[in-house]
């Protein structure tokens, strides 16, 4: 796995397994991404995130919101399994992300996520939630 770009020191929430790191300049989370959980869009504003998913194969859609602080993302999450018809089942719970910029002379640079996630009011144990980034808004 690729080491985060412009790591440095945030002080603020545990990150979880991620230590706290530097958003390198000109970065965002804002885009669209292919994730473990779907086709994922993300927008931000200021330290504010949003975000959708959805998986058409496995029924399952869902939202997050949450704060960036450097390179991390701090997020709530609401996901619908409609499965059956007529009787969608709703979870929720927490995570975070890691943004990660591949270092300068790597062949790919495509920018991806690491994440975990859990289920309440837990940050991780549920498990990791991963994205790669295709288009920035």
């Amino acid at each position: 796995m690729a080491p985060a770009a412009a790591c440095g020191s945030n002080s603020g929430r545990p990150a979880g397994p991620f230590e706290p790191c530097v958003m390198p300049a000109g970065e965002s989370y804002a885009g669209r991404y292919h994730s473990d959980w779907g086709e994922m869009r993300l927008t931000q504003t200021g330290s504010a995130l949003m975000g959708t998913w959805e998986n058409p194969a496995t029924y399952k859609s869902g939202r997050l919101e949450g704060t960036v602080q450097g390179c991390l993302a701090y997020f709530s999450w609401f996901q619908t399994d409609s499965r059956v018809p007529g009787r969608p089942v709703t979870t929720n719970g927490r995570g975070v992300f890691r943004y990660v910029v591949p270092p300068a002379g790597t062949l790919d640079q495509t920018r991806t996520l690491d994440g975990v996630w859990g289920y309440g009011t837990d940050q991780e144990g549920g498990g990791t939630w991963t994205g790669r980034k295709w288009r920035r808004d």
